[in-house]
């Protein structure tokens, strides 16, 4: 069943159930009021009742037929010849002989706790063309009925309208709230289902926005949806960053291979020496393909985790000495200025991968390079912090990078402003960040356009085995 369908019969149920209990009370007073049940064990007083009299059968009926319409919460005695005939009145047994004096003192001295009534038996017992005395029976039925005091009434209404208001009030508010909650959820679902048909057809360019205000599990699954549409239209943009990057990157070496393996087979070149140039760039630019190819494959690979990695205890402080003492030369060789820092102590271990790790702190190196002028400064430096955590940097003065960038330098083809003329892929940063993840630790990045960037590896304490 659908949520709107089972949120329409909740408001149904909500509404019709009280209102069934409301009018379930009057109903049920009614179906069970006093007039609709014949005395109490009436037909066992009956007997006794025929025994002490000479009644006909007949009489007998029209006397019982009478009694029916006395409601069980009355007090009954029947009284005739100075005798109570029937009685269920506790201080009156059924077969007591009593005068009428007696028995109207004892009416008069009950009087102020009971109503009575007294009605006599000639008006029911006898037919109207039947005058004659010999054919009345002669007696007297007396009835009464508890007089509630003004403080039994009193309590009554205390307690009956006071409970029976707040229950009104609340039932209304409750239903006021119910179905204001449910027609909130109902218009939210409406809306999502809208918004998302759009997601369903392929079409990732239209916000998923709820236009409701008060925040609910419908609105915060509005939320959620409007992530993973952005996550997916950002994969759509990666992929045509991915097919634009590759299409670039190696249209210009295929090319280079063309031209030159056509002007071999027209001879257009036929010196020797010219012929054997033309073969080593030929060779350089396979290489630069099969180079471009296999990094395109480790990227791949990082990112779908696929590489195994070869993380173990080893000395972290030896590691970044090799690579600093490594990078100086290629530093030197491109003009830069680079110096190292390493303030942890030696033989400190963490796991780590030698080789990925390398690769990590090359391809920082190696954008810093390229991404500055001669002479600039880039500096690699690790502090051991008293929580046992490194904190890596990698820092240049170089062109720095623009807050369009920042947000987009890890993904995967994305060149930033500064590297559209410069060759590359595109993927030495999100190595960079695949490298990170595996190894669990975490990067911030820092720059300012025209003074320079500041990578940050944050790196845990090493939990020890057991």
């Amino acid at each position: 069943m659908r949520i709107k369908n089972q949120i329409l019969l909740l408001i149904n149920l909500i509404i019709i159930i009280p209102a069934f209990a409301i009018g379930f009370i009057p109903f049920y007073h009614f179906m069970n009021r006093p007039s609709k049940y014949l005395i109490k064990d009436f037909s066992e007083v009956a007997s006794q009742f025929k025994n002490n009299t000479e009644v006909s059968e007949q009489d007998f009926r029209k006397i019982e037929k009478h009694l029916q319409s006395y409601p069980t919460t009355l007090d009954l005695m029947i009284f005739a010849n100075n005798s109570i005939l029937l009685s269920t009145i506790p201080e009156l047994k059924t077969g007591t002989a009593i005068t009428k004096e007696e028995l109207f003192d004892f009416i008069s001295s009950t009087s102020n706790y009971y109503k009575y009534q007294l009605q006599s038996s000639s008006h029911f017992l006898n037919d109207a063309d039947d005058k004659t005395e010999s054919n009345k029976i002669k007696c007297l039925i007396i009835s009464r009925t508890k007089i509630e005091s003004t403080k039994e009434t009193t309590f009554r209404m205390i307690f009956y309208f006071p409970t029976i208001l707040v229950f009104i009030i609340f039932e209304t508010l409750a239903i006021t709230a119910v179905v204001f909650l449910s027609l909130n959820l109902k218009k939210s679902i409406d809306e999502l289902e809208k918004t998302t048909e759009s997601i369903s057809k392929g079409n990732f360019n239209i916000p998923i926005v709820s236009k409701i205000k008060h925040k609910n599990e419908i609105t915060k699954l509005t939320e959620n949806l409007e992530n993973v549409r952005i996550s997916f239209k950002e994969l759509e943009s990666g992929r045509t960053r991915f097919i634009m990057g590759m299409s670039h990157d190696l249209r210009t070496p295929v090319a280079i291979i063309k031209g030159y393996t056509e002007a071999l087979a027209d001879g257009i070149i036929s010196k020797p020496e010219k012929i054997k140039e033309t073969h080593q760039l030929i060779l350089a630019k396979i290489s630069q393909l099969d180079l471009m190819i296999t990094e395109l494959i480790n990227c791949v690979r990082l990112d779908n985790g696929l590489l195994k990695p070869n993380i173990k205890p080893q000395d972290f402080h030896e590691f970044l000495v090799a690579c600093g003492k490594n990078i100086s030369n290629y530093a030197s060789i491109y003009k830069k200025i680079f110096n190292y820092n390493i303030n942890i102590p030696e033989s400190f271990i963490i796991d780590f991968d030698n080789l990925l790790c390398e690769r990590l702190i090359e391809n920082l190196i190696s954008n810093s390079v390229r991404y500055s002028q001669d002479f600039a400064e880039i500096s690699l430096k690790a502090k051991l912090l008293e929580d046992g955590s490194i904190i890596l940097t990698e820092e240049d003065n170089g062109n720095g990078m623009s807050e369009e960038d920042l947000q987009h330098i890890f993904e995967i083809f994305y060149r930033g402003t500064n590297s559209r003329r410069e060759a590359g892929m595109g993927i030495g940063l999100n190595v960079v960040k695949n490298i990170i993840e595996i190894h669990g630790w975490h990067i911030d990045v820092e720059s300012q356009k025209g003074k320079g960037t500041k990578f940050i590896i944050t790196i845990p304490p090493r939990k020890e085995k057991k």
